[in-house]
């Protein structure tokens, strides 16, 4: 996975941060491209604030610099034109270090609204973690048999699959397909039928596969269900309880599926399988906290939080809160 720019995580945070303090019915795009009211072309600005008063639309840029030194007076004069000539309402600069004198001067005779984001104290760090908890809810689980009960044929005389597939399902790999459909002479495995059994209206977890940012509430508790894979297995199971047993069965039609045996393919009547399952709260780490300031002091608070959970999986939480909501020394 290509990682963006350090900048690139900064510009999303600042729009993050304005998202949370915004009106209601705010849009939030980050970047977003902005046609100029000269030229007519698309103008990049890193994030954007769209809504409406009555009849009349608003927007508001914001431009984020995270560089070492403090900003000067010559980009708060390029963003009072750029916003000019974008037809802006208001332009918000952040700046990872803050401003010089000259520059907060110019920014208030042009009326560039200025703000800073800082690393917060270790003890106000401390404090704030102490009212948010944020717990990812991760299931695991393992195949512990299968058995497949054979059409037209009785108990006592059932055979068991090929040698091979009985291998492979005693590896507990659920994706080998060995069922094979008649209808189109397709192989599929036991994960192909758990995804079927997935109820369609179930709301989508969020995935492994990417980093998730996360926004809730300052000073409360969230957990987040994640999908491992197959979330049907989890339906009814406690978390951080003993692993539990989960049986499935499914049942199939008449001239539906077959399986090889030693003695040819044959017709499948059911298949049935029992999957040890359990479901694990992962509190994540305290991060970063940062305070998103105005000369007149903290108008947010921010916290960021990654939890790692191996393969080169992170989790990423970002929570925003007003600062007259989060009380830190």
């Amino acid at each position: 996975m290509v990682q963006d720019p350090s900048w690139r995580e900064f510009e999303r945070l600042i729009a993050l941060i304005e998202n949370h303090l915004g009106p209601k019915g705010a849009v939030i795009r980050s970047p977003d491209y902005i046609p100029d009211k000269v030229t007519g072309q698309l103008r990049e600005v890193d994030a954007s604030v769209r809504y409406q008063v009555g009849s009349v639309p608003i927007l508001i840029t914001i431009e984020c610099r995270e560089r070492a030194s403090v900003q000067d007076v010559t980009w708060i004069e390029q963003l009072a034109s750029k916003r000019d000539s974008l037809g802006a309402a208001a332009t918000i600069a952040v700046s990872a270090t803050g401003f010089s004198g000259p520059a907060k001067a110019k920014a208030k005779a042009l009326g560039i609204e200025t703000r800073v984001l800082r690393d917060v104290s270790d003890a106000a760090i401390r404090d704030w973690a102490d009212h948010l908890e944020i717990t990812i809810v991760r299931g695991r689980f393992s195949l512990v048999r299968t058995g497949v009960t054979l059409r037209g044929i009785g108990d006592e005389s059932q055979p068991s699959p090929d040698p091979q597939i009985q291998a492979e399902l005693a590896r507990g790999d659920v994706s080998y397909r060995f069922i094979r459909r008649l209808a189109d002479r397709s192989l599929i495995a036991i994960a192909d039928l758990l995804r079927e059994a997935e109820p369609k209206d179930k709301p989508e977890l969020p995935n492994l596969s990417t980093p998730l940012t996360v926004t809730i509430p300052p000073m409360s508790g969230v957990k987040i269900p994640i999908k491992d894979s197959f979330a049907v297995l989890f339906d009814g199971v406690s978390i951080d309880a003993s692993p539990t047993a989960q049986v499935l069965k499914w049942d199939f039609a008449v001239g539906e599926a077959t399986v090889q045996t030693p003695f040819g393919d044959r017709e499948i009547l059911s298949l049935e399988a029992e999957f040890s399952v359990v479901q694990q709260s992962l509190p994540m780490n305290v991060g970063r906290l940062l305070s998103y300031e105005t000369d007149d002091g903290p108008i947010a608070h921010v916290q960021q939080r990654e939890l790692e959970l191996g393969n080169g999986q992170v989790l990423k939480a970002t929570t925003t809160g007003r600062a007259d909501e989060n009380k830190m020394p």
